[in-house]
Order: C-alpha cells, then structure tokens, then sequence
C-alpha cells in the first residue's frame, strides 16, 4: 500500500502536516474536512507499506467513522493513491504504464 505525507487542511484558516498517510486515510480525511473547506493538499509519495490501515483508522478517527464511508466486515480499501483518485507528487508508474 502507497503512503504520502503533505498538508492537511482543517478548514480555510488552520492546517497541520501529516505522514504515513494511505490511500484510504486520504480518502477518509477529504471526506471529513472538504466539507469545510479543507481537505489534504501537497501530497507527496514516501513509499510502500505492507500494513493494513483499518485497524489504524478505526482506533484514530471512530469505528463508526471508518465503517460509514468503507462498509462490511473486510471492507476493499484502496490500496493505491490512483485506485483513491487522489493526486500526489512523485508517485512511481508501474511497470508497463504510459504517463
């Protein structure tokens, strides 16, 4: 699983930075403070995990939380910033693929 680090953007007048970030974390993340007004900005790729982030998630930000935007038992998270649709800097192509 891809991770990023950047800015998360708690609203139009506060941010703070953040690391270690998954696809899914992002997702949850913009899906929490697009609404006002923020959101993650200037993501940049730092690497691969083999880490599950649901566990991780369900214990930061509320199992309710989680399961409301990743429904089921053994929800399918996204294991890729591209499969999240979330754009971040420096993100390698895989083998075969044309930019």
């Amino acid at each position: 699983m891809q991770t990023a680090k950047g800015t998360l953007k708690l609203g139009p007048f506060s941010d703070i930075q953040v690391a270690g970030v998954s696809p899914a974390e992002a997702v949850l993340l913009n899906n929490m403070f697009e609404k006002k007004g923020g959101g993650l900005v200037d993501l940049e790729y730092t690497g691969e995990t083999k880490d599950d982030p649901t566990e991780k998630m369900r214990q930061k930000y509320g199992g309710k939380t989680v399961a409301a935007l990743f429904p089921g038992d053994s929800p399918r998270l996204p294991q890729t910033f591209a499969q999240a649709k979330i754009k971040v800097k420096g993100v390698p192509n895989p083998v075969g693929m044309k930019e």
